[in-house]
């Protein structure tokens, strides 16, 4: 690929994502979105948060000696037991690490 068109596909794919993005902006404005819609987009957070977590827990589990044993899940769920319960952040973050840190040393003594 020349080098013009290398700066060709950059400038493009940036201005194209800088009007995909823009577009929101701009268009928020003028028009509200209906209500099935923002129902609809609450939902996006959580799924978003979800999909950055749930690869994290399960894939280093996969390559344990005993997979029954996963201290990231299990200390996923405490956590989410926690979240629960309590609905405190800061409680979820101090509970659900400090499970898995015990839990990752209880892994070493076995």
């Amino acid at each position: 690929m020349s080098l013009p068109t290398l700066w060709f596909v950059i400038l493009a794919g940036s201005l194209g994502t800088f009007l995909a993005r823009y577009s929101f902006f701009w268009l928020s404005g003028r028009k509200a979105l209906p209500e099935e819609w923002i129902r609809i987009l609450r939902f996006v957070p959580p799924a978003v948060l979800a999909a950055l977590i749930v690869p994290g827990v399960i894939a280093p589990g996969l390559e344990t000696e005993n997979p029954l044993f996963n201290p990231r899940i299990i200390a996923a769920l405490i956590a989410i037991t926690i979240a629960w319960k309590s609905k405190n952040v800061m409680a979820t973050f101090a509970f659900g690490m400090g499970a898995l840190w015990l839990l990752q040393y209880v892994e070493t003594l076995l």
